[in-house]
């Protein structure tokens, strides 16, 4: 699914905004980096030799499991505005 996911092209510079921030001082004091460990589309990875968090947005499905599951708080979390972005509705 990622690879499919890298083959969308984004038109709207709305979208393009970063919508996730992440607290590099606080990534770097956790020892579990779970957001890396189960974010479904395995977006974010921990680069242990310039020791930060990388996040790739273009595959990201906007589940919010990162955010849920960071028990630093690190990650801030916005929608984008005007309605774009994944939206998941209860069927």
């Amino acid at each position: 699914m990622s690879e499919a996911l890298f083959k969308e092209s984004y038109n709207n510079r709305e979208y393009d905004r970063a919508y996730r921030k992440f607290d590099t001082k606080k990534c770097k004091t956790c020892e579990s980096k779970i957001c890396t460990l189960n974010c479904p589309q395995k977006c974010i990875t921990w680069d242990e030799k310039n020791l930060r968090l990388d996040f790739i947005y273009e595959c990201c499905v906007e589940c919010g499991t990162c955010a849920i599951l960071c028990n630093k708080n690190a990650i801030e979390w916005e929608y984008p505005t005007n309605g774009k972005g994944v939206a998941y509705f209860l069927s």
